[in-house]
């Protein structure tokens, strides 16, 4: 975090609070020599001046749809998640958080509009390298992933018991491999299959959508993809981690942008 991240008001806590949230458990599953971050921020350990600077990042799109959301929980989680993921690309970037253009489509992760004007002095326009990222929020944390030249999905979830085998979202092989678990642990290894498969889908970038179904990512065994995809799994990985408050945390890789 070298790099100037705000304006010079904002730099010390910016970077404090990147600092804070960053969450190296998960650094050693992006590829070898790929620049980028994990951040995780729990919502109860954000400080009054933390909320002030993370909303006061947000363009005027994100305040409108931050304001519609109907429960106070919903709307902190929405807020810091942005705040944290504006903080993030611009540490990258040596940009100015609050100057970042994103699209917000819905069906589709957030993406730079364009080059954002850089306020590092050490950095072009012509160097602003290429970067993906992705974001995810609960209730009571939320996460975001920065990398460089590779396709990244993040998923974030408090453990929740499976849904019955007809409505829910795991191929026959997941629920195979489901059933040979420890009943006592069915929860929390579905929690764990759930956030692997969405961090996934959101590594596949802007394409349609595959059935949840459709596909497998069970921990310790190769991805499985439906034929037809158009994905090779040998470009992709998938770790997932359980934090010791029981937050599951996956994040997807594929080695490059598409």
């Amino acid at each position: 975090m070298a790099r100037q991240l705000t304006r010079a008001s904002d730099t010390a806590d910016g970077h404090l609070l990147l600092a804070r949230a960053q969450l190296p458990e998960l650094m050693d599953a992006l590829p070898k020599g790929t620049q980028g971050s994990v951040h995780l921020l729990r919502l109860a350990q954000i400080a009054r001046r933390d909320w002030a600077l993370l909303s006061g990042l947000l363009d005027a799109a994100e305040r409108q749809r931050a304001a519609r959301f109907r429960f106070e929980a919903d709307r902190d989680a929405y807020i810091a998640a942005h705040g944290l993921l504006r903080l993030a690309i611009a540490s990258r970037l040596g940009a100015n958080p609050a100057e970042l253009r994103l699209s917000h489509q819905p069906g589709k992760k957030p993406a730079l509009i364009e080059k954002p004007a850089l306020i590092s002095e050490d950095r072009s326009d012509a160097a602003v390298p290429a970067i993906d990222f992705s974001l995810s929020h609960t209730r009571s944390c939320v996460g975001c992933i920065v990398a460089e030249g590779i396709s990244v999905g993040i998923d974030i979830e408090p453990t929740r018991d499976p849904p019955s085998e007809r409505e829910g979202p795991l191929s026959p092989q997941e629920i195979a491999w489901l059933r040979t678990r420890p009943p006592r642990s069915a929860a929390a290894e579905f929690t764990t299959l759930w956030c692997r498969k969405e961090a996934l889908l959101k590594s596949l970038g802007s394409r349609e959508p595959m059935s949840m179904s459709r596909f497998s990512a069970i921990p310790g065994q190769a991805i499985a993809l439906p034929a037809g995809s158009g994905f090779s799994v040998q470009d992709m990985g998938v770790t997932s981690h359980l934090t010791d408050d029981g937050i599951h945390i996956a994040i997807a890789v594929r080695s490059a942008v598409r």
